[in-house]
């Protein structure tokens, strides 16, 4: 089942593309206004859902970087068929997909933004469990009351 506001998103404009990709913990509505704002400057825009990503935490504990991909790559093979040439943006994780994606397939430009390359060892990566002794430990994150922020 798909939270609702987690579905994928196909906003037809010109010839030119831009397949959005979002991040481990989000799903296309992280890229709505992104995908609205390049659709209203004339472009078509698709955010497809990474597989797993806005459904329950036990769907997504049971997917892999390889389904994640297959999500981008489909989501690619869409793009094509409604759009000439294509530009990818990538949040996060989303622009480590973005940077595969372009060493297999034909991409006019990419865009990461805020990509991992690595892990710095003073961050704890190396006090992080295996992700076979991780199954089943989800915490969901704390939401924010953006309201409660006085205003600017």
């Amino acid at each position: 089942m798909i939270i609702k506001g987690a579905e994928p998103f196909l906003k037809l404009g010109g010839d030119t593309g831009v397949l959005l990709i979002h991040g481990f913990t989000g799903t296309p509505a992280d890229l709505s206004l992104l995908g609205e704002y390049l659709n209203a400057k004339g472009y078509t825009a698709l955010a497809p859902r990474l597989t797993g990503h806005g459904s329950s935490a036990k769907t997504l504990e049971n997917t892999t970087a390889e389904t994640w991909m297959d999500a981008v790559r489909d989501g690619y093979a869409i793009l094509k068929g409604a759009a000439k040439r294509i530009y990818v943006v990538g949040h996060s994780m989303g622009g480590i997909l973005a940077l595969i994606l372009a060493a297999e397939a034909e991409i006019a430009g990419i865009v990461t933004l805020a990509a991992p390359i690595t892990v710095a060892k003073e961050r704890g990566i190396s006090l992080l469990p295996p992700r076979e002794v991780a199954r089943g430990m989800f915490c969901p994150k704390r939401k924010k009351d953006w309201w409660a922020f006085p205003p600017l």
